[in-house]
């Protein structure tokens, strides 16, 4: 059975962009949906890691291009799967439950005592071949009660490899899932919304063989806050899931219940994947990106608590002013790319050739903005960059802006010329 791309998805998903992209392919983010897929084309199943990167991520040698780690961001010292930071971590581990009983063929009820711990027989797990195979299967629902959940490596005598969509969904009693590992099984797909609006779930706990784990795995998973994984492909820190996508690091995932405010990307990471979900988190107020970053978050996918995103002086893809993220095109151009909606500024003056084409977004701190003529839209129609700032007063331009009519005749604030 050949194996697919991490970030595929099954025949009735899709596939609408990839979770990481660099900042040249940025420029065309599409608005997302609920089944927003990354190409299958884009990302192979990588099988083995480059010795120099493994030796990268151990702390031994820095990936290609990149330097000394910022001040308070570690490479990761001796083990993949560092799940410490910003998280809490459960006190329970995989296999310490205490065994229970559990009726064959319960349905998806969740009135079940909490208190009591079951084993999930066979009959829990609805299952079928995986995609016309006969030698594998996935499972397409969770049928049991249990609060702890024990994901089988095999069901049927055959190696479980593809948690389909919302296998896992609309429940509000599991608080943990763990995946059983099992020699047999040679890899497992973690399809987008395998896990579906489980409000109480807490941790999950990832198995020992080849991953294929999507960007929105989980989805409305409001509690979740911690990943373990030991894989030399992917690495859960400081609430942030890293993945190798077989040439460099990225923030693919970001814990909804991670409650740190600031999330400061690893020195060794490329950047955060445009569609990192940390519109799901609530408590993230502030983006430290690095130097060598080239991929960059998307406006689609920030959350409204989001207050700045700050680049380290040096970066050749991208920059930051007083918190609003620049990031250069594959013209080469640099674009007005991401305004956070929390961002505080009330005058904010654009730097010189810059482009507004921003994509939607709202701010209702911005009063003042000032535009030097260096500095124009993509279209007129590109104005509509006003409408985002809803307590706007006044437009500054520049004498000789290519705008200035078109400026005075729609906007009803005021529009000065300097």
């Amino acid at each position: 059975m050949q194996k697919e791309s991490p970030n595929a998805e099954n025949a009735d998903d899709t596939a609408t962009g990839a979770a990481s992209q660099t900042a040249a392919s940025q420029t065309n983010m599409a608005a997302p949906s609920e089944d927003t897929e990354e190409d299958p084309a884009q990302r192979a199943f990588a099988l083995s890691l480059p010795q120099q990167v493994i030796a990268a991520v151990v702390g031994q040698t820095g990936l290609s291009g990149t330097d000394a780690a910022l001040p308070g961001v570690q490479t990761p010292a001796g083990a993949i799967g560092n799940s410490s930071g910003g998280v809490d971590t459960p006190d329970e581990t995989p296999g310490t439950e205490t065994p229970g009983t559990v009726t064959p063929g319960t349905d998806t009820s969740n009135s079940a005592d909490p208190s009591e711990e079951e084993v999930d027989s066979e009959d829990c797990w609805v299952y079928e071949n995986e995609d016309g195979s006969t030698k594998y299967v996935k499972i397409t629902k969770y049928t049991g009660n249990a609060t702890k959940v024990t994901v089988p490596a095999v069901l049927g005598g055959r190696p479980v490899v593809r948690i389909a969509k919302r296998a896992f969904a609309d429940n509000d009693r599991i608080t943990e899932i763990t995946f059983a590992n099992d020699a047999a099984r040679p890899h497992l797909i973690l399809n987008s919304s395998c896990f579906y609006n489980l409000t109480a779930l807490k941790v999950v706990r990832l198995p020992e063989t080849d991953l294929g784990v999507h960007t929105e795995f989980a989805k409305g998973c409001v509690n979740l806050a911690n990943i373990e994984v030991d894989n030399w492909q992917f690495i859960f820190q400081d609430g942030c899931l890293y993945y190798y996508n077989s040439k460099e690091w990225i923030v693919q995932w970001y814990a909804p219940a991670c409650k740190n405010t600031t999330l400061t990307v690893a020195s060794w990471c490329a950047g955060i994947g445009s569609a990192c979900n940390l519109q799901e988190n609530p408590y993230l107020k502030h983006i430290v990106l690095h130097k060598n970053v080239k991929s960059f978050p998307s406006q689609y996918w920030v959350n409204s608590a989001l207050e700045t995103v700050t680049v380290e002086a040096g970066n050749t893809s991208g920059f930051s002013v007083d918190g609003v993220l620049f990031h250069k095109s594959s013209t080469g151009e640099y674009s007005f790319s991401l305004y956070p909606e929390s961002n505080k500024t009330k005058i904010f003056k654009m730097p010189e050739n810059v482009k507004l084409n921003i994509m939607p977004f709202k701010n209702a701190y911005l009063e003042e903005i000032w535009i030097p003529k260096s500095s124009g839209v993509s279209s007129q129609d590109s104005l509509y960059f006003r409408r985002c700032f809803t307590n706007l007063k006044v437009i500054h331009l520049q004498e000789g802006h290519s705008y200035e009519e078109k400026c005075k005749s729609t906007f009803t604030g005021i529009t000065e010329m300097y």
